[in-house]
C-alpha cells in the first residue's frame, strides 16, 4: 500500500508546485515578504493539527542536536528559495522558471555528493550538467534583440537568475532535510520548515513592513491563501516521499513540474514560447534526465 502511495506523493508535489506558480503569477501585489509568512501560518497550522490528531507531537522534542540543526538549516534555505521563487516567477514564463529551477536543484544535489560523500560523478552526470547549462544559455538568447543595435532584456535575465538561485537554495534545503529525516519524521520536518518564514518574516513585517499587509486587496488575499494551500500540499507530498526515497528518486518525479508549468502558462497566461526557449526547455529536461539516470 505504501509503495503505491509514495510515487503518487512525489508526482503530486510536482503538480502542486506548478499550480502554486500559476496562482502566485496572478497576484498583483508585492508578496516576497507577506506570502512566505502567510504560507507558514497556514502550513504550520495544518501540520500541527496532523501531529496533534496523530499523537505525534511529543517526538518533536526527542531528536538529537544534529537533527535539529539540519532541520533549521533546511528551513533557512527553504525560506531563501521561496523568496527568490516569488521574486522571479513573474519575470519569465512558468515553464522556463521551473525548468531552470529544477535543473539547478538537481545539480546542487550532485555537488553535495561530490563534496560531502566524496562521490565522483559519472560521465552521464557531467554531460547532463553541461546540457542543462547549454539549455539555460539557449533560453537566455530570447532576452537579446539583435538588429542595428543590440538590446538586452535585463528583467528577463534577472528572472532566469532568480530561478537558478531558487533551485540552488532548495537543493541545499533538500540535502539538509534528507539528513534530518534519518531520525525525524516527515511531518515533524515539515513543521520545522515553517518556523523559518514564520519567525524571520514575522519580525520583518512587525517592525519594518506592516504597510505591505494593509495595501493587499481582497482578490490578492484570496490568491495568497490559495497559493499557500498549494504549497502546503506540495511540501507534505515531498516530505512523505523523501522519508522513504532519496533526493534523487524524488527528483525523477519533480522533474515533471516544468511540463505542468508549461501547460498552465499556455492555458491561463497565453504564454507563447520562442524557438530558443523551447529548445532550452528541451535541453534542460534532457540534461536533468541524464543526471538522474546516471546517479
Amino acid at each position: 500500500m505504501l509503495d503505491s502511495i509514495i510515487p503518487f506523493a512525489a508526482l503530486s508535489s510536482a503538480v502542486w508546485w506548478a499550480v502554486s506558480g500559476a496562482v502566485l503569477k496572478s497576484i498583483r501585489s508585492r508578496t516576497a515578504i507577506v506570502f512566505p509568512f502567510t504560507e507558514a501560518i497556514i502550513s504550520g497550522t495544518i501540520i500541527a493539527l496532523i501531529l496533534i490528531i496523530g499523537s505525534q507531537w511529543r517526538e518533536l522534542f526527542s531528536y538529537t542536536l544534529k537533527t535539529y540543526l539540519y532541520m533549521i538549516l533546511g528551513s533557512a534555505f527553504s525560506l531563501l528559495g521561496i523568496v527568490t521563487y516569488l521574486s522571479g516567477i513573474k519575470k519569465i514564463p512558468l515553464g522556463i522558471f521551473f525548468t531552470v529551477c529544477i535543473g539547478f536543484q538537481l545539480l546542487s544535489a550532485v555537488g553535495f555528493d561530490i563534496v560531502f560523500n566524496l562521490l565522483i560523478p559519472p560521465t552521464g552526470v557531467l554531460i547532463g550538467g553541461l546540457v542543462i547549462f547549454v539549455g539555460i544559455g539557449s533560453i537566455n538568447l530570447s532576452s537579446f534583440e539583435l538588429g542595428d543595435k543590440v538590446s538586452v532584456n535585463h528583467n528577463y535575465i534577472l528572472g532566469v537568475a532568480f530561478s537558478a538561485l531558487a533551485g540552488l537554495f532548495w537543493g541545499i534545503g533538500n540535502f539538509s532535510n534528507d539528513r534530518a529525516l534519518i531520525e525525524a519524521s516527515a511531518v515533524s520536518a515539515a513543521l520545522m520548515r515553517c518556523l523559518g518564514p514564520l519567525i524571520v518574516m514575522g519580525i520583518v513585517i512587525l517592525f519594518f513592513r506592516r504597510n505591505e499587509i494593509l495595501i493587499i486587496n481582497k482578490r490578492d488575499w484570496r490568491l495568497i491563501v490559495a497559493g499557500s494551500f498549494c504549497i502546503t500540499i506540495a511540501m507534505l507530498s515531498w516530505f512523505i516521499s523523501l522519508s522513504v526515497n532519496s533526493v534523487t528518486v524524488n527528483s525523477i518525479f519533480t522533474s515533471t513540474a516544468p511540463v505542468f508549468a508549461v501547460i498552465l502558462g499556455v492555458m491561463f497566461f497565453q504564454e507563447k514560447l520562442k524557438k530558443y526557449e523551447i529548445l532550452g526547455i528541451i535541453l534542460c529536461l534532457l540534461g536533468t534526465i541524464s543526471v538522474i539516470l546516471s546517479r
